[in-house]
């Protein structure tokens, strides 16, 4: 589904360093610093539209971290949905639905391109 003038419901985006700024409480990791490779816009975070809205949760590269931590609450609670799995770029990856939150087009820096500067 597309949202607006540059988002679809399904792709993967960076989110501008302006809304960490405008929301710095938000809970969410902020960007990696840029080093001698570059810049690197992470976390990237997987769009959906829902009532109207554009959502976004973040990816993160730490999967044992959130594989403990989603056994960790299965334990507690029977079930828990704040944290998903799948595949992103051929790597399997948590989704932290437990941080999702609402973003604007005016804070989307640019879409996730995998390899080859092919977009997902």
């Amino acid at each position: 589904m597309y949202i607006g003038d540059i988002l679809n419901t399904g792709n993967f985006y960076f989110i501008k360093d302006e809304y960490y700024k405008r929301f710095p409480k938000c809970g969410l990791m902020g960007n990696k610093d840029s080093d001698e490779a570059g810049v690197h816009g992470r976390p990237c975070f997987y769009c959906f539209e829902m009532d109207g809205y554009c959502w976004m949760v973040p990816i993160s590269p730490k999967t044992e971290k959130y594989k403990a931590l989603y056994e960790e609450k299965k334990k507690r609670y029977k079930e828990y949905d704040g944290l998903g799995f799948g595949y992103v770029n051929g790597k399997y990856r948590p989704f932290l639905i437990q941080n999702v939150c609402p973003v604007s087009e005016e804070y989307i820096d640019r879409q996730y391109m995998i390899e080859n500067n092919k977009r997902k």
